[in-house]
């Protein structure tokens, strides 16, 4: 009778599991390919460097923010909804994302040239400057794959685009060139971008925007668009903090330890998203607390396997330079269970449109981060990051549990008074 259910529960869900699978595998192969160019940066640069070379993508990913006006969040469960309208959601998007990534790109530069004074770090924000035009606008093309649960040739992009980045980032060490690093990123968002744009003219994909259809994107994507720039912010306000009172050395160390966490965060939202579009706002609507346990046991799994190999991997990767980072990490491993039942919340929060509620929670999360951080850095002068970045991670499950929980109630009491 279990194998019958387990055969029942493989075919119903075949989509997803497939999905699931190539893009767990691609994540395997790009933690891989990732962490080999950082750790061949690392030794590079030495120390004090890579720590501005963090500090630098820090503030690229921070400033690519304003390029979210319509994140997957919106564009997925659109194109999953309107597949009849497909060309017009990927047109309308495509076209806000490359005017704000041009926004972005020109607040890069002056960033980096009238506020910067380190020349390390303005030369390297200034060459990384140029990805933002590539990453966010095309990125739209993964979310059409994304939402039809084909993703393979997507991956297979991607891994082609990384491996070359493994290609310059061994012409940079042959040649000792600090230059070359700085530029992989830009170089690598352009290929990917060539490469997705030639896969979807090939699939039939055609430039279609419609005014109606791009008021509807702009209007939705709108209202999630602060909440997402908060939720940058919330999320890598912490560098900045270090930076300010530790210094790069130090961030550099707590850069390769969160490197490693956010790698799990990163699986666990690969989860997520793709069962999202079936059991999560899908026809076939599961239970929340079933999905949560679901991706709890992932966590608990990369936890496990956090504490058995992190102070190896950390090791062979990045040398015994970066013994604390590979201590910090494993402090800081308790919080994925507390990211993995946030984003299953958030998925459900995102599919009922609650876009107010997200931008009071991570405006009320980027302060309580910004006060933990003060706290602990400048009033106790303390330097055991992993406590607030575990409190932090608690309080954002509670906040989103707190909102839907309330939005369920309310719901509820809506009908009962109907």
């Amino acid at each position: 009778m279990r194998l019958g259910q387990i055969v029942a529960f493989c075919r119903e869900y075949a989509a997803i599991i497939t999905n699931v699978s190539i893009l767990l595998l691609e994540k395997m192969a790009t933690i891989a390919l990732v962490f080999f160019c950082e750790g061949v940066i690392s030794n590079l640069l030495g120390v004090s460097l890579y720590g501005k070379w963090l500090y630098s993508l820090n503030a690229i990913i921070l400033l690519s923010s304003v390029t979210l006006i319509a994140g997957s969040e919106v564009v997925v469960p659109a194109l999953v909804r309107h597949p009849h309208l497909r060309w017009k959601i990927l047109s309308s998007v495509f076209l806000f994302r490359q005017v704000f990534a041009f926004f972005a790109l020109l607040a890069t530069l002056c960033y980096a040239n009238f506020i910067v004074t380190d020349q390390d770090v303005r030369l390297m924000l200034t060459l990384l400057a140029f990805s933002l035009i590539f990453n966010e606008p095309f990125s739209v093309i993964a979310n059409f794959y994304q939402a039809t649960t084909s993703i393979g040739i997507v991956v297979a992009i991607r891994l082609a685009v990384l491996l070359l980045r493994v290609l310059l980032v061994s012409v940079a060490v042959l040649y000792s060139s600090y230059l070359i690093i700085y530029s992989t990123r830009a170089i690598e968002a352009m290929l990917l971008a060539i490469s997705l744009s030639c896969v979807i003219y090939f699939r039939g994909g055609i430039w279609d925007w419609h005014k109606k259809v791009a008021v509807v994107m702009l209007s939705r994507g709108g209202a999630l668009w602060v909440p997402l720039i908060l939720m940058l912010i919330y999320m890598r306000i912490d560098r900045f903090f270090i930076e300010h009172y530790l210094g790069y050395e130090q961030l550099a160390m707590y850069g390769v330890a969160s490197q490693m966490l956010e790698q799990g965060v990163l699986v666990l939202g690969i989860v997520v998203q793709s069962i999202a579009p079936m059991m999560l706002y899908g026809r076939r609507v599961k239970k929340i607390h079933t999905v949560c346990l679901g991706v709890l046991l992932v966590a608990c799994i990369l936890q496990l396997m956090g504490w058995l190999w992190l102070d190896d991997i950390v090791y062979i990767i990045f040398g015994k330079n970066y013994e604390i980072a590979a201590e910090l990490a494993i402090m800081m491993l308790p919080a994925l269970s507390f990211f993995a039942v946030d984003s299953v919340f958030m998925q459900r929060l995102y599919r009922d449109k609650k876009y107010l509620l997200l931008m009071c929670k991570w405006l009320l999360l980027s302060i309580m981060s910004a006060f933990n951080y003060w706290l602990l850095l400048k009033v106790f002068r303390s330097g055991d990051i992993y406590i607030v970045y575990i409190i932090n991670a608690l309080l954002m499950m509670i906040t989103t549990m707190s909102i839907y929980l309330i939005h369920q109630s309310k719901d509820r009491f809506c009908k009962v008074m109907q």
